[in-house]
């Protein structure tokens, strides 16, 4: 709800403001717990400047605003899959329906896009010795169609664990590499850490993330944004999805032995049909 909130009133705000907004992001954690007081001391601006914030985000005051995101918050998995389902059963599947909510994600999407920015993350990843990817929960199956699509390309994809594993793969990770993250919904501490230990090591960080104010941008050479719909809502997978396919293509193209691979490729098939028919 707060990059929401950000999103759409940002361009209203005063340079205080993006402050406030930026602590309240900053510290998701400890906001029921924060005070006008607190964000005065910390933040070094008068109390009629936080009074004035809260109308500019169209919420009364704090106590507003923390009731809207615990209310959110109760919007778990499972009542959103069951909100959609309800949805379904009550309207039936409707083709107009569908259509007009992969146009509206796509058009959101589209907003803050800049597509010379996939291609320079897909000629890194192009030039890259090996591809690290960071792909928690739903976005594992992103992976896969990832890999499955770059194996054509000759590109090497290594899945990192998460939890304490995950610091094998940080002795290996090097400069001439490419790490990829999939960071959906929240942020988990696995991707504070990769990102610190790509800076420190001067290896490029690639970010795919619904969060429109991804707090550790400063961390990552390239972030890109994806709506996968509103915070109460079921989140698809179709529109990070379609960004996914897009950069398939921007490295298909760059790459001048694709055609002759898939060549190759079918000539395989035809040689062992046999033995394994597809």
């Amino acid at each position: 709800m707060l990059q929401e909130l950000y999103e759409q009133h940002k361009d209203l705000f005063s340079r205080s403001d993006h402050k406030i907004m930026e602590y309240l992001l900053r510290n998701k954690d400890q906001l029921p717990y924060l005070t006008v007081r607190d964000l005065v001391h910390t933040l070094q601006i008068s109390p009629a400047t936080v009074s004035r914030f809260w109308g500019k985000i169209d919420v009364r005051n704090l106590n507003d605003l923390k009731q809207r995101l615990h209310d959110l918050e109760q919007a778990t998995p499972s009542s959103r899959m069951a909100s959609a389902v309800k949805q379904i059963q009550c309207t039936g599947i409707s083709e107009e329906d569908v259509l007009e909510r992969q146009k509206q994600g796509i058009k959101r999407t589209w907003e803050h896009l800049e597509p010379q920015k996939l291609e320079k993350a897909a000629r890194l990843m192009q030039q890259a010795r090996r591809i690290y990817v960071l792909a928690p929960d739903a976005s594992l199956g992103l992976f896969y169609i990832l890999q499955y699509r770059l194996r054509r390309l000759g590109l090497e994809m290594i899945l990192i664990k998460t939890g304490s594993e995950l610091y094998e793969y940080l002795v290996s990770l090097t400069a001439r590499d490419v790490l990829l993250i999939f960071s959906y919904s929240h942020i988990i501490n696995e991707v504070k850490v990769l990102l610190r230990h790509c800076r420190s090591i001067s290896c490029p960080a690639l970010v795919f993330t619904d969060l429109l104010l991804f707090t550790e941008e400063d961390k990552a050479d390239f972030v890109f944004y994806t709506y996968r719909g509103e915070p109460n809502e079921y989140h698809s997978m179709t529109i990070p999805m379609l960004l996914l396919d897009i950069l398939i293509l921007c490295l298909t193209s760059m790459d001048t032995d694709s055609v002759s691979n898939s060549r190759y490729l079918e000539e395989l098939r035809k040689t062992y049909e046999t033995f394994i028919k597809r």
